[in-house]
């Protein structure tokens, strides 16, 4: 592995990193929860099966828990939350009974869409631009937390289990897009 900073540097980064992600998980947990009734896990999940689109009205199971970094546990109660309020819909795969397909309702789109103003102004109020010096601490630790675990693959590299947001085990990714707001 190429060393871009010294490890202080880099344990320096990855405290400011974490300080910074629970700063938004917390702020974004209360503002959801007491404005919209939603956590911000419920609320990711909301988003991804949007995001998935039109095109794609439904998205197994196990990749849209993959998506959420949520413990199987977690993931499976949350699901059954929102199928019993109407907000998504669950049908076992036709090719293999063993797998589910999970589809976002009318309601939960309208809920999705009611939640996302607040979520984007907490992202705008308290993310900070990523920069130059950022992008390559963020590199850097993600190389490190890659080697750590012995994750050559990349993508959630630097994930970080946070208990401390309503007894869910969510894993966030640390890596930052060039433009994108660090958390």
């Amino acid at each position: 592995m190429t060393q871009w900073i010294d490890d202080d540097q880099l344990a320096s980064a990855w405290h400011d990193l974490m300080r910074r992600y629970h700063r938004v998980a917390c702020a974004l947990d209360r503002s959801l929860t007491a404005k919209h009734g939603l956590t911000s896990s419920d609320f990711e999940v909301l988003e991804q099966l949007c995001a998935a689109g039109p095109e794609r009205p439904q998205v197994r199971m196990s990749e849209l828990g993959e998506r959420v970094h949520l413990t199987q546990s977690a993931f499976s109660r949350l699901i059954s939350r929102h199928e019993s309020a109407g907000l998504l819909a669950r049908t076992v795969c036709d090719d293999d009974r063993r797998s589910a397909w999970i589809r976002i309702t009318d309601a939960g789109v309208r809920r999705y869409l009611e939640a996302r103003p607040t979520q984007r102004a907490i992202l705008r109020d308290l993310g900070e631009p990523v920069g130059a010096d950022d992008e390559a601490v963020g590199g850097a630790a993600g190389a490190a937390a890659d080697e750590a675990t012995g994750d050559t693959a990349g993508g959630t590299a630097g994930d970080a289990d946070d208990t401390a947001h309503g007894g869910d085990r969510r894993r966030r990714g640390t890596r930052a897009a060039s433009g994108a707001t660090a958390l």
